[in-house]
């Protein structure tokens, strides 16, 4: 088990969907609420499932590209709340990068 720490800032993140037998890239955001050393807590309003892969690429902000699965979803309100899993070798330098952000 990792360590949690508050952590709060805005992210963006993509996946591919498949939507009417087509292969669909999304683009969505979200806000991060505490990071480990193994992953993030995602808040956002695209209905992430668990088993999505997200790539993070935030635009505006120095953030490495990183990479995380999902790992577990639960309802708040009109938002998601997910866990995401940092993966890749790119892991260390993400979770690093966003820590700087808040």
């Amino acid at each position: 088990m990792h360590k949690r720490r508050a952590h709060n800032a805005a992210i963006e993140f993509s996946l591919n969907s498949m939507e009417l037998h087509q292969l669909k890239k999304i683009t969505a955001g979200g806000t991060t609420s505490d990071i480990s050393d193994g992953g993030i807590s995602l808040l956002t309003d695209y209905p992430i499932e668990p088993g999505h892969v997200l790539i993070f690429n935030n635009g505006k902000n120095p953030v490495p590209p990183g990479v995380g699965i999902v790992k577990w979803v639960r309802s708040e309100g009109v938002n998601i709340r997910g866990g995401v899993e940092f993966i890749g070798e790119t892991a260390l330098s993400f979770k690093q990068a966003m820590q700087n952000l808040s």
